[in-house]
């Protein structure tokens, strides 16, 4: 018989209906509940990732499909932008477009079970040669004010109902 599973559990343990009760130095302490102890939680890792709001003169915000493999494979997001990269380069590089202005947002941190993901959204207003980015599949342009069913990891979707709110406020 598993005792563990069944009558000695931390939370209700069942000390009435156990066999061994009258040699358990927790019952006869008082203090079944104590036992079996809480492991110590294992401290995760922190990673950390700057995610782009780039905006369009429409007001749309540019996500792509990220790789099928890795965190939140193949879902759309926002563009991550390496950590030791020059956010206007990045994105003159990557998407052609000139950004006009940066404005860091609030951090954000979400947990996987294996690791914290610390989030720095940095909003980017573009110029208006960014509708040329239509082009790919795995890019587009998303109206925030009138959003679709498309398939999102919860940080995405969280900023960009901040950012939705900050643009209905302006």
């Amino acid at each position: 018989m598993d005792l563990g599973a069944t009558l000695c559990t931390r939370h209700r343990p069942g000390c009435t209906h156990c066999p061994l009760r009258q040699d358990c130095r927790a019952y006869l302490q008082g203090r079944p509940a104590d036992f079996p102890a809480a492991r110590p939680r294992k401290a995760l890792p922190v990673r950390q990732a700057r995610l782009l709001l780039i905006s369009n003169h429409d007001g749309a915000i540019l996500l792509e499909r990220r790789p099928p493999a890795g965190i939140w494979g193949g879902l759309w997001s926002l563009p991550e932008c390496p950590g030791a990269e020059d956010v206007a380069a990045w994105c003159a590089r990557r998407y052609g477009c000139h950004a006009l202005r940066i404005t860091p947002g609030k951090a954000l941190r979400h947990t996987f079970s294996h690791f914290h993901l610390d989030i720095t959204p940095l909003h980017v207003r573009a110029d208006h040669k960014t509708n040329t980015i239509m082009e790919p599949s795995e890019i587009v342009w998303y109206n925030t004010s009138a959003p679709d069913e498309r398939g999102m990891a919860a940080p995405v979707r969280q900023l960009l109902a901040e950012w939705r709110a900050v643009v209905d406020i302006n």
